[in-house]
């Protein structure tokens, strides 16, 4: 298991940045706007019995210094897609 923050952009674009940072520094730090939601991501590697593998992704909680909640499943569902 993998933690990182993570901040969801509008465009359905995003930065995971480590849990050292903070959310708000690095969206300032690049000049970013627009954002919709932002928290914390863990990647699992499930494994299945035939021997294929799938990344499970789950985001949630909220950044503070952004004032934002993590958008759960729908967060969710575009970091995976970013992982195929």
């Amino acid at each position: 298991m993998n933690t990182f923050k993570y901040v969801m952009f509008n465009n359905r674009r995003f930065i995971l940045i480590p849990q050292s940072m903070n959310h708000s520094d690095v969206v300032s730090s690049f000049q970013l706007e627009d954002v919709h939601s932002a928290g914390f991501v863990q990647f699992y590697i499930k494994q299945y019995g035939n021997g294929d593998t799938e990344i499970e992704v789950d985001c949630y909680g909220e950044s503070i210094s952004l004032n934002k909640k993590s958008d759960g499943s729908n967060d969710e569902a575009i970091i995976s897609r970013s992982l195929k």
